[in-house]
């Protein structure tokens, strides 16, 4: 059911594994999608809330390269072979091609942690299907009814976007905030998940600086200025809590490797799963500590590890 947000703005509300996920519609001389969920969400919420409102896509944009924004792509691209897809220049590579989006994000950790189940990672990304346009930053794009400028906003993904409407105060900004991670009563509690902590502070106040009233997020729904703001503040307050926590476990005597350090900091996450999204941002601060110099990476029996006091 597409939920209305503004004239020619829509949400559309597609959960999955129990997690909340947002899609948006734009309409006026053209229908655009902001995103495609997983494999089976378009049959399950995208072709019954369009064809309910009588509409056609003529454009999907895929606010970055991960699968729950891309995985619907191929079904759609079935259902509207006329649509075009768009997606930032450095994210799609994993778009088109789902086993190397797998392997250079999923299976990039050390031994310590692995996916271990490829096939149904793959299953939730769908077919692959091709990108017709590739985006970059600071682009103007005529939406519909809406004039909206790229803005690039990595660290979550390296190609992630958010797409800004001055006039409209109107911002889509995708998993550019995540707070402490997209919770809902009975399903796995899941941290954020950054690549890169600066590049993502830096997306957060690139953000919390547009004079919008209306933010469209991924996993928060569509959102106020203030409840922007909140969720802002608690995304950076999750980056500096986890700092401190992966600081404090990083050993002054002897090495240890990424998956000794990460279960520690799991002590801190109550309630939370330990798996890829921890391990890849407790990384993400390690990487940055050696680079400052208040760490130092080893290699032990041929595998990265880190000691403190460099």
């Amino acid at each position: 059911m597409l939920i209305p947000l503004r004239d020619n703005l829509f949400r559309l509300d597609t959960p999955f594994l129990g997690l909340p996920l947002s899609l948006y519609v734009i309409t006026g001389d053209r229908t655009i999608l902001i995103d495609s969920g997983i494999n089976s969400t378009p049959s399950e919420f995208i072709f019954p809330a369009l064809d309910a409102a009588n509409l056609t896509p003529d454009l999907l944009i895929c606010t970055h390269g991960h699968i729950d924004h891309f995985g619907g792509n191929a079904a759609l691209r079935v259902r509207y072979p006329a649509m075009k897809i768009a997606i930032h220049e450095q994210d799609a590579a994993w778009a088109e091609d789902h086993k190397r989006h797998f392997y250079e994000m999923y299976m990039c950790m050390p031994h310590t942690w692995q996916e271990n189940d490829p096939e149904g990672f793959l299953e939730l990304c769908g077919g692959n299907s091709a990108i017709d346009v590739h985006l970059i930053d600071d682009q103007e794009l005529e939406l519909g009814a809406f004039r909206f400028r790229t803005i690039q906003t990595g660290g979550h993904c390296p190609g992630h976007i958010s797409l800004f409407d001055p006039k409209e105060g109107v911002a889509i900004c995708g998993d550019v905030a995540l707070g402490w991670g997209a919770l809902a009563p009975g399903a796995p509690k899941i941290n954020p998940y950054y690549y890169d902590v600066d590049q993502y502070v830096n997306g957060l106040e690139a953000i919390g600086l547009l004079e919008a009233d209306l933010f469209c997020t991924g996993h928060s729904g569509a959102l106020d200025r203030a409840e922007m703001a909140e969720l802002i503040a608690h995304s950076k307050n999750f980056v500096e809590t986890l700092a401190n926590w992966t600081m404090d476990a990083v050993n002054t005597k002897a090495p240890q490797g990424l998956g000794s350090i990460a279960r520690q900091v799991l002590n801190q996450l109550d309630g939370y799963e330990i798996g890829f999204h921890l391990h890849a941002s407790v990384q993400a601060h390690l990487t940055k500590f050696c680079r400052e110099g208040s760490i130092a990476s080893v290699m032990v029996d041929g595998q990265k590890a880190y000691i403190g006091g460099a």
